[in-house]
């Protein structure tokens, strides 16, 4: 038994007072521990995020890199009024590395004096204060780049975003285009004229040498038709009205000839079956002519049927006048939307190799016809072996 007089006033251990200081909430014991975990998660977030941002990365660039086109970004360069003074480069794709190599970070104007003279450099400012986009093609022969090229610029930020395309080739491919299509021009044009000479030369060679001198036969007639001459001798009388009668008839015959070279009616009237029909009986005095036509009763534009009747016309006159052939074959059909028109001989023929023969005022006219219809003509023809020509013209049929 304690008999202490001084313990009895002190309290037992189980009724110790508390610091007054002490809180029981000021003691997290589930945080501390777990603190570390927490970090653990946050890191582990940090780096899925950066490979979540590194393959978007790399997705963007083998996107980027695909392309044909040279995909470039740059950045404005502003002086101490803020005025753009530069660009730098922040991003090529393959296509743009190809030519430029590696120019990330560096300057435009050092490393491409020349959009400065082309006016590039311009646009590109233009661009940033309008946030309107632009397109245009450039000739540019400076630094990397030597031909033309498409660029599309629009506005990235303080800075523009560019995609370009090298168009070179179709440039020069437009360009010798153009430079065979005015000397094809030329030499229709050339052929056009000589071929409308050529046919002044013979309308004016029938009308003096055939109706004009049957027209200076009839005046002369004429002059022995008088009212005296039939009193003194109606038979010689009688015989000289019979002679003019029949130089009236030649005449009116050689004005019809030369209206229908001119005109041909009888396309007009029954169509182009007929015409060609017409045509081989017109040359058949000259040489036997087997003339084959299978066309039915389409009826063509009137144009192209005029076309083919005339090409059919110097064709058989090519025969007559140079060929020397004494058998022909003419056999025109139509093949689906085409019409084919082949013409033989057994005459003379003509050499390949020798242009000027090719290129006769005849030949070219129907080379040029051909051409303007946009078909193809094909000569195949040996020195004393005759000569075939075949031409294939597209068609479409009226009714």
């Amino acid at each position: 038994m304690n008999t202490n007089p001084d313990l009895k006033h002190h309290p037992t251990s189980n009724n110790i007072q508390q610091p007054s200081d002490y809180n029981e909430e000021s003691v997290d014991f589930d945080k501390t521990p777990n603190e570390p975990n927490k970090r653990k998660r946050l890191e582990q977030e940090v780096l899925e995020r950066t490979a979540e941002l590194k393959d978007s990365r790399s997705l963007l660039q083998a996107t980027l890199d695909s392309s044909p086109e040279m995909i470039q970004v740059f950045k404005a360069v502003r002086n101490n009024q803020g005025l753009i003074v530069d660009f730098i480069w922040v991003l090529n794709n393959a296509s743009a590395e190809a030519v430029y190599g590696d120019v990330i970070g560096k300057s435009l104007l050092e490393n491409n004096p020349g959009v400065i003279q082309e006016g590039i450099v311009e646009r590109f400012i233009t661009v940033i204060d309008t946030g309107i986009p632009l397109q245009y093609e450039q000739r540019y022969v400076h630094e990397q780049f030597n031909g033309w090229f498409y660029q599309s610029v629009v506005k990235l930020d303080d800075g523009v975003a560019t995609s370009t395309l090298d168009i070179t080739h179709r440039k020069e491919t437009e360009e010798r285009l153009r430079a065979l299509e005015a000397g094809q021009q030329q030499e229709i044009f050339k052929v056009t004229l000589a071929t409308q000479e050529e046919e002044r030369k013979r309308v004016s060679e029938s009308l003096h040498n055939g109706l004009g001198q049957l027209l200076y036969g009839i005046m002369i007639s004429l002059s022995n038709l008088s009212y005296d001459a039939a009193i003194a001798d109606p038979e010689v009388y009688k015989k000289h009205k019979q002679y003019t009668d029949k130089l009236l008839a030649q005449a009116i015959h050689e004005s019809r000839r030369i209206s229908h070279e001119l005109m041909p009616s009888v396309l007009e009237d029954f169509g182009l079956s007929a015409a060609i029909e017409d045509v081989c009986k017109q040359f058949s005095n000259s040489v036997q002519i087997n003339c084959s036509i299978n066309i039915g009763n389409n009826k063509f534009d009137r144009y192209l049927e005029l076309a083919i009747f005339r090409i059919t016309q110097e064709l058989m006159t090519n025969i007559i006048k140079h060929s020397k052939a004494t058998t022909a074959l003419l056999n025109i059909k139509k093949q689906g939307n085409r019409i084919n028109i082949l013409v033989r001989d057994n005459g003379v023929g003509i050499n390949n190799a020798d242009e000027s023969q090719q290129r006769g005022i005849g030949l070219a006219s129907i080379r040029n016809k051909v051409s303007l219809l946009h078909g193809v003509i094909n000569i195949q023809s040996k020195p004393g072996n005759g000569t075939s020509i075949s031409i294939d013209i597209p068609t479409t049929d009226q009714h």
